[in-house]
């Protein structure tokens, strides 16, 4: 599903995967990868952004991917996905 229009997103990768709650208000919502790496993207007026990902053709790579978007209202709601595990195991 999308997320809110013209909002912030987040994109979440990691080696680890994690089940730890986001800190008041939003601790209700898991964090799912470790935050080895992050980058923020602006949603458009549909709640959609999209970004493309080289993975490598590591043998044995393992990474967790998870994105958290951000409604830009004063209530700041936000709202997790679901993990993704992305593995390599040629």
């Amino acid at each position: 599903s999308a997320g809110p229009a013209n909002g912030f997103a987040f994109l979440v990768a990691g080696g680890t995967q994690l089940a730890v709650p986001l800190p008041a208000p939003w601790s209700s919502c898991l964090l799912l990868a470790s935050p080895d790496a992050t980058a923020g993207f602006l949603l458009d007026g549909g709640g959609l952004a999209a970004v493309s990902l080289v993975v490598p053709a590591t043998p044995g790579l393992l990474a967790f991917v998870q994105a958290v978007t951000l409604d830009l209202t004063p209530s700041l709601p936000l709202d997790a996905s679901n993990g993704l595990r992305i593995e390599n195991d040629y």
